[in-house]
C-alpha cells in the first residue's frame, strides 16, 4: 500500500472513475457521430489522454512497483498526445499544403524574447520551415520511448554513475531539452497561424492539452524542490517505497487524480461532439461505431506521417505551391529559394510556372495513369456498393437539416409572421 492515508486513496480513486467516466462518456458520442474521421480520430486520441491518466495515477497510488511500468507508457502517450495535438491543428486549417498557400505573402514571423536575438524570423510558407518545425514538435515523440528504456536501465543495472558523470542527470537533461523543443515548436506553430485558427475556438483545446502536461511536469517539479529542502518526510512501506522521493510522488498522482475531473470537463466542451452532428453536417454520412473505433486505434496514418517526417522527401516547394498562391514576402528567404527551384514569372508577373526537371517529368508520367478514366471504372465494377473495409451509413432524415429546408422553413415563418400582422 502506498504512503498517504487510505481515505485519501478512496477519495482520489473516485476522482479518477468521474474523470474517466466523463471522458468515456464524450469519447462515445464522438464515435456514434463519426462524420469526419481526418479530425475526430485525432481527438478521441487526445480525449483518451484522460482514462489513461487516471488509471495511471490511481495504479501509482496503490502499487509503486505497479507504477514502474504504467508511468513509461503515461509518459509516452503524453508525448504522442502533444504531436496529435499539432496534427488537429493542421487538419482544421486544411492541411499542410493549405498553410503553406495560406501563408503565401505574409512577413516573416519573429521568435519570442530573447530567441529573436538569435534565430531569424520564422516564414511558415517556405514547406522546409513547416517540415523543421514539424520535426521539432515529433522528435519529442521519437526520443521519448528511448529515454524510458535508458531509465529503465539504470534502474536496473545500478550504473548511475560512469566515469564521473552522473548518468541520471544526462537523461533528465536530454528529457527536458526535448520536451522544451516540442512545446516551443508548438508555441511558434500556434504563434504564426493564430489568426488563421480563431475561428476554430483554438484557445480551449490548448489549454486543455497544455494545462494537464504542464501540470504533470511543474508539479513533479515542485514537489522534487521541497523534498531536496527537506519539507518532505522520508517515507518506507515496504512496497518499493524508501527515500524521500515517495511522498512527493503520491502526492503528485493524487493532486492529479483530483485534477482530472476540471480537465474532463475542459476535454468535453473543448472538444465537442456537437459540431459532428447531423443537423451540423447534414450532407455527410458517418461510420459505423465498430468501423469507427477500429479508425482511431489504426497505425496507417500515424506511420506514413512519422515516415514522411523523417525521411522530408515529400517536402518541396513544387509540391507546394499552387496558381493561387502568391509569391513569397520579400524579406522571405525562401523567395530567392523559389527561383533556385525553377520557379518562373510571365506576363508580367501575374502568372507563373516551374521549370521542367526530372522529377516533375515522372509526377507527369504518374499523373497520367492516375488520370485514367479506366481505372476508376474498374473500382465501380469492383466495389459497386462502396468500400466494405469502411462502411458509411446514411442518416434517413438529415435531409430535414439541409440549408435549403432551413431556408424553406425560415421563408415560411416570415410569410406567417407577415400574415398575423
Amino acid at each position: 500500500m502506498g504512503v498517504l492515508p487510505h481515505w485519501i486513496v478512496g477519495v482520489c480513486g473516485l476522482c479518477a472513475l468521474v474523470a474517466s467516466l466523463i471522458s468515456f462518456e464524450g469519447i462515445r458520442r464522438q464515435l456514434v457521430n463519426y462524420r469526419k474521421p481526418y479530425q475526430q480520430r485525432l481527438v478521441v486520441r487526445i480525449q483518451l489522454m484522460i482514462p489513461l491518466f487516471a488509471v495511471s495515477c490511481y495504479i501509482s497510488l496503490r502499487s509503486f512497483r505497479l507504477s514502474l511500468i504504467i508511468e513509461p507508457v503515461r509518459e509516452i502517450y503524453e508525448a504522442f498526445v502533444i504531436y496529435t495535438f499539432f496534427s488537429l491543428l493542421t487538419h482544421l486549417l486544411g492541411g499542410e499544403r493549405n498553410i503553406v498557400i495560406l501563408t503565401s505573402g505574409r512577413p516573416p514571423v519573429s521568435h519570442p524574447p530573447p530567441f529573436n536575438k538569435v534565430l531569424p524570423p520564422v516564414d511558415i510558407s517556405d514547406p522546409f520551415s513547416l517540415l523543421a518545425i514539424k520535426r521539432g514538435i515529433l522528435q519529442y515523440v521519437w526520443l521519448k520511448p528511448i529515454i524510458c528504456l535508458m531509465f529503465a536501465l539504470v534502474e536496473i543495472t545500478g550504473l548511475n554513475d560512469i566515469a564521473g558523470i552522473n548518468v541520471y542527470f544526462v537523461i533528465n537533461l536530454i528529457y527536458n531539452i526535448s520536451v522544451s523543443v516540442s512545446l516551443y515548436d508548438l508555441a511558434l506553430f500556434w504563434k504564426c497561424m493564430y489568426s488563421d485558427l480563431k475561428p476554430f475556438n483554438p484557445w480551449g483545446k490548448f489549454l486543455c492539452v497544455k494545462l494537464i502536461i504542464f501540470a504533470s511536469y511543474w508539479q513533479g517539479i515542485l514537489l522534487a524542490v521541497l523534498n531536496w529542502v527537506g519539507v518532505l518526510p522520508n517515507n518506507s512501506t515496504g512496497d518499493g517505497y524508501d527515500d524521500g522521493n515517495t511522498l512527493g510522488f503520491a502526492i503528485q498522482n493524487a493532486l492529479l487524480c483530483v485534477e482530472l475531473i476540471g480537465f474532463a470537463i475542459g476535454h468535453w466542451h473543448s472538444f465537442s461532439w456537437t459540431e459532428y452532428r447531423a443537423e451540423a453536417l447534414p450532407g455527410c454520412g458517418r461510420l459505423p461505431f465498430i468501423t469507427a473505433l477500429k479508425d482511431v486505434f489504426g497505425l496507417g496514418d500515424l506511420l506514413y506521417d512519422f515516415k514522411s517526417t523523417f525521411q522530408g522527401d515529400e517536402y518541396d516547394y513544387r509540391r507546394f505551391d499552387s496558381v493561387e498562391a502568391l509569391i513569397a514576402h520579400p524579406t522571405s528567404k525562401s523567395r530567392m529559394a523559389r527561383f533556385n527551384e525553377g520557379l518562373r514569372f510571365t506576363d508580367s508577373g501575374r502568372q507563373k510556372y516551374w521549370l521542367p526537371n526530372a522529377s516533375t517529368a515522372a509526377n507527369n508520367e504518374t499523373d497520367e495513369h492516375q488520370d485514367d478514366p479506366s481505372l476508376l471504372e474498374g473500382v465501380k465494377r469492383d466495389r459497386p456498393f462502396g468500400d466494405k473495409n469502411y462502411p458509411v451509413i446514411y442518416d434517413t432524415q438529415e435531409h430535414q437539416n439541409s440549408p435549403q429546408l432551413q431556408r424553406l422553413r425560415r421563408e415560411a415563418m416570415a410569410r406567417q409572421q407577415r400574415g398575423l400582422a
